[in-house]
């Protein structure tokens, strides 16, 4: 079925663990997490310095990362998420394995704007140093000259949790607090059960209310998946500056629920359906009949199809077919 083995430097962060979840077992794949222990402190921290000052010794690290036990001499494609490497200019990681596995492919995968990841070199040093550079939004992909590719999200199995609420949202308040608030204003008022999980709020901030909830330990993503699961619809305040759907996309499809957002280019997206996907640009234009409609039994199912499309195992072969 491939003509290629793959090799993703991944990320050990759960919500990608479980996103590329789909390939674990598949022979010609390898997903490898981000070290972890004294190695990964020990990466970061060499990184860190190798921004300012490019040093020695890189091999040492790149080496231990791989180690190729393909069952085949199939030529390998490697896909880099952004929290690897900072400049390929100074760590070389990319043209040491380019020179240990020749013929091999090299391709960065983007799954943050360009303006917020934090591994933040020059785009034009990526688009140099990776054979293409691909990112899941697709004003970054007009702006920069990216190759677009959604987020992907690996089969869920569901576990048949008994509906809580109507609406969930969980996020960080950032700068966005007073949006929040008022969302959760408004659905209580028509008389919806709401789970809202914020992070970042300070005391001050607080406001005591069945169905706001302040965590400042993380939240594993299967935790959150199980939110989910127990309610009708996921509520999503974006903040400015993207274009693509987001997780959130994926989740509702993953998960057969309905959706509250105001990230109107959702209404691009392949799996769209007005039925069960409300967009709003201000809270107090949130369609309230749609708000009715979730204290109503209507089943969801967005098709298989597009669950299908969504996992990374498509992924591979889009890459592969780019190559």
């Amino acid at each position: 079925m491939y003509k290629h083995n793959f090799v993703i430097f991944g990320s050990n962060w759960d919500l990608y663990k479980f996103s590329y979840s789909d390939v674990y077992e598949m022979e010609n794949v390898r997903y490898i997490q981000f070290p972890s222990g004294i190695i990964g402190k020990g990466y970061a921290v060499y990184n860190k310095i190798d921004r300012k000052v490019s040093l020695p010794f890189h091999n040492l690290f790149y080496n231990s990362f791989f180690k190729n036990d393909f069952k085949d001499n199939k030529p390998i494609i490697f896909i880099h998420f952004g929290g690897w490497i900072n400049n390929n200019r100074q760590s070389q990681m990319i043209n040491y394995y380019r020179h240990k596995f020749v013929g091999s492919k090299h391709i960065l995968f983007l799954q943050d704007l360009v303006k917020t990841d934090k591994w933040s070199f020059p785009i034009e040093d990526a688009k140099r140093d990776y054979d293409f550079v691909m990112s899941f939004d697709p004003g970054d992909c007009k702006k920069y000259g990216l190759i677009y590719h959604p987020l992907v999200f690996s089969n869920y199995k569901l576990n048949n949790y008994p509906l809580k609420y109507d609406v969930y949202f969980l996020g960080q308040a950032k700068n966005r607090l007073k949006e929040i608030y008022d969302a959760y204003d408004l659905l209580v008022q028509h008389n919806l059960k709401v789970k809202f999980l914020l992070k970042g709020v300070e005391d001050k901030d607080k406001r005591i209310c069945d169905g706001l909830d302040y965590f400042t330990q993380n939240i594993s993503y299967l935790g959150n998946l199980k939110y989910i699961e127990e309610s009708k619809c996921i509520l999503e305040i974006m903040q400015k500056g993207g274009t693509g759907y987001t997780q959130r996309g994926c989740e509702i499809v993953g998960l057969n629920k309905k959706l509250i957002t105001n990230n109107t280019y959702i209404k691009n997206a392949p799996f769209y359906n007005k039925k069960y996907i409300s967009t709003f640009d201000s809270i107090e234009k949130i369609d309230v009949d749609f708000l009715k409609r979730l204290t109503s039994t209507e089943v969801v199912e967005y098709g298989v199809e597009f669950r299908t499309k969504m996992s990374p195992k498509e992924l591979l072969m889009f890459i592969e077919n780019m190559t």
